[in-house]
């Protein structure tokens, strides 16, 4: 798998999202990431704040859950 962290290896958005959406899962790392996009993100789509808020909603209700770092 990729590591999201190393630079020049993001994965597009939606599917960085559809992955977290589908196992449930997200490491601390891959949150972080997601967190620093969603704060940089000047010209994001409404589509996009919406996945990106999705993602973090499912956290805080305990649907998706912390999971070790994927290699």
């Amino acid at each position: 798998m990729v590591n999201h962290t190393t630079p020049g290896n993001e994965l597009p958005l939606e599917d960085q999202i559809a992955y977290i959406l589908e196992t449930g899962q997200v490491s601390r790392s891959d949150y972080f990431q997601l967190m620093t996009r969603f704060l940089a993100m000047t010209k994001a789509t409404p589509a996009q704040r919406q996945l990106l808020n999705q993602v973090f909603d499912q956290v805080q209700t305990g649907q998706i859950t912390f999971g070790g770092n994927r290699e």
